[in-house]
């Protein structure tokens, strides 16, 4: 049995990490560990550039308390926070099975408020937004950084300024599985580089390869994805079909983002 005596502190990212408790048992050769871990303040850029993330900005606050390591998990029963894109994250329920394996499976409950869909859509290259949305992955589970289940929600907010690039949109109807994007180079649309929304929300949720989808844009219909403007240019993008391959929408995805390079 080992234990820390006192906290260690280290200046990282322009903030600071506390281990401020440490105990590793070694009984009939199966180690296992207790741990205490609190994080003030890293900056988010810093740490994309240490790890080649997208370039973002903001701080990560952690107060993982309890951390239980062991061959078969690593749990905790802290939170960790997160500042960026002018709103805001917090993570709960963390979890990683296997840590020690060649390919561990991380679990998470993510709930996001406010952010600014301009900032995240140009980290992101998944085309423009302009808006302000709120919601939630609950249940995610990442295998070999691939989600493999989750359920989440996404809503903008009915305020400030709404608008969608072509490129938004062909990407959110992918998840539709419409048929919008030949309309959008047809017409007088193929001369329009942006469109006025009143809302994009969704639910959606993984399992087993399944992707499942509906609508909450519109109120009283559980098809729209985006619901347009009133007054035109106006596009609504529709779901014709609630359910579809994971895998095929990440690839159709892909597809969409090598036709814009």
């Amino acid at each position: 049995r080992w234990t820390l005596q006192a906290p260690l502190e280290a200046q990282a990212a322009g903030g600071e990490i506390s281990l401020h408790q440490l105990v590793i048992n070694v009984e009939d050769l199966e180690p296992r560990a207790l741990a205490s871990v609190l994080v003030s303040d890293l900056e988010l850029a810093e740490l994309a550039g240490a790890f080649g993330w997208p370039e973002m900005v903001g701080q990560l606050n952690a107060s993982l308390d309890d951390i239980h390591i062991s061959r078969e998990e690593m749990v905790t029963a802290g939170r960790a926070t997160a500042e960026a894109f002018d709103g805001s994250f917090q993570l709960r329920n963390l979890k990683v099975q296997a840590p020690f394996s060649r390919y561990p499976t991380y679990h998470a409950d993510i709930d996001f408020n406010g952010l600014d869909l301009y900032q995240l859509t140009q980290t992101f290259e998944f085309g423009e937004i302009n808006g302000v949305a709120d919601g939630f992955i609950h249940e995610l589970r990442l295998f070999n950084g691939v989600p493999s289940s989750f359920r989440a929600k996404f809503e903008t907010r009915s305020e400030g300024r709404r608008n969608i690039s072509v490129k938004a949109i062909r990407n959110l109807n992918t998840l539709s599985q419409g048929g919008l994007s030949a309309a959008l180079s047809q017409g007088i649309y193929q001369f329009i580089d942006f469109y006025r929304y009143r809302k994009i929300g969704f639910i959606c949720s993984l399992r087993n390869d399944l992707f499942h989808i509906r609508g909450t844009a519109r109120p009283g219909s559980d098809q729209y994805l985006i619901y347009g403007s009133l007054l035109p240019p106006r596009i609504d993008v529709i779901m014709s079909s609630p359910t579809i391959s994971f895998r095929e929408m990440m690839q159709r995805l892909k597809r969409i983002e090598r036709a814009e390079d």
